[in-house]
């Protein structure tokens, strides 16, 4: 398996299947619109990056980097590739790169009511198993709540807060709790 990550341009075949996976993978009230995440990208600290195993293309991640943190907003792998480690490489690579940062992302909260409870519950432990923690703190925006997770040993919300605020160019509304 050799990952490669390649940035979104308007229009393009990757643009195309990175809309595609996108739609498919996270809730339209979870989601910014895929011309949102492009002009976010412009930004120099932000990524929206198809992910491919040689020429196979297997996902997105969409990112955004701080002095001290990274903020995972978006990862997701195409199904047919779930369970074949490519989650795990994708998160060995941004450790890697991003070595002497802490990464930050939130995922829907453990809900036994939830309809999609399992693979909440499946989430949770495959970025456990990843190295990322629970923080006790919660993501909340128009979309719902959130748990947040870091690799970090501390989680500071105003480092979040930040990030957020870069990456949204301060017009996403949210609150850290």
């Amino acid at each position: 398996m050799i990952l490669h990550f390649k940035n979104i341009k308007w229009q393009t075949e990757e643009y195309r299947k990175v809309k595609e996976l996108y739609v498919k993978a996270f809730p339209e009230a979870e989601r910014f619109h895929t011309w949102q995440l492009l002009v976010m990208a412009l930004r120099k600290k932000a990524r929206f990056q198809a992910i491919y195993n040689e020429t196979e293309f297997v996902g997105l991640i969409f990112l955004v980097e701080g002095e001290t943190a990274v903020y995972l907003a978006y990862l997701a792998i195409i199904s047919a590739k779930h369970g074949q480690g490519y989650g795990t490489k994708v998160l060995q690579a941004l450790r890697k790169n991003y070595y002497n940062k802490d990464i930050i992302l939130d995922i829907e909260p453990i809900n036994s009511l939830a309809l999609n409870y399992n693979q909440r519950v499946k989430r949770l432990h495959f970025y456990e198993r990843n190295g990322f923690k629970q923080t006790g703190k919660k993501l909340i925006d128009a979309g719902g709540q959130y748990a947040i997770m870091t690799t970090g040993t501390v989680f500071k919300a105003e480092i979040l807060n930040q990030l957020l605020h870069y990456m949204s160019f301060g017009l996403h509304k949210f609150k850290v709790e």
